[in-house]
């Protein structure tokens, strides 16, 4: 008997490539990557997508070709064998969010010129080759640039949101601090000790 169990999980073909370029094919799931952790621990709750089963259904059906784990028997007696539709929908979610990171990095490190646009296009060739991705058969390269930049947009809002509200902080933290400081235009009368 093998002390693996086999898992095949549906997803895109973009993130079938990349998961296998950086953890390797089969993926060996266990608790010394991120993303053996995330799989062991949405394998052992209940999750929630929160869509109807249209929604379910578009997304499924995006999800043409599957990536194999496995696992040690132990996590799956442990955990069961079942994935539940919604359990998929997650991972998948993670993945991309890995991915979309993993995108938008690359880029900011491979330009290197003061325009942003420049050596853009090579970055995300070079991203996809790096990763064993066909633009044109597992995804179009306008879906790779559309993906770095939701990526870089979200980015900077949180970014700015989170400088916004530092300001914000220190602004009441002046604000607070004069109230307790008197007034330069206020004179104290002198005091015995003076």
């Amino acid at each position: 008997m093998s002390k693996n169990f086999t898992i095949n999980i549906p997803t895109k073909p973009y993130l079938a490539k990349y998961i296998a370029s950086r953890y390797g094919h089969p993926v060996m799931l266990n608790n010394n990557t991120l993303l053996g952790i995330v799989v062991l621990s949405l394998l052992q709750k209940k999750v929630c997508t929160h869509l109807n089963l249209r929604d379910q259904h578009l997304q499924f059906r995006t999800f043409t070709t599957q990536i194999t784990f496995l696992a040690p028997w132990r996590y799956m007696s442990h955990f069961g064998v079942d994935l539940s539709d919604d359990q998929i929908i997650q991972l998948n979610r993670a993945w991309d969010s890995q991915f979309d990171e993993e995108l938008y990095y690359h880029c900011l490190r491979s330009i290197n010129h003061a325009s942003r646009y420049k050596g853009y296009n090579e970055a995300i060739e070079q991203f996809a080759e790096n990763h064993g991705i066909i633009i044109g058969v597992d995804t179009t390269f306008e879906c790779l640039k559309k993906t770095e930049y939701r990526f870089r947009r979200t980015l900077e809002e949180n970014l700015s949101r989170n400088v916004l509200s530092i300001q914000d902080c220190k602004i009441q933290q002046e604000k607070k601090l004069s109230r307790n400081v008197p007034s330069k235009n206020v004179t104290n009368p002198p005091s015995l000790f003076d």
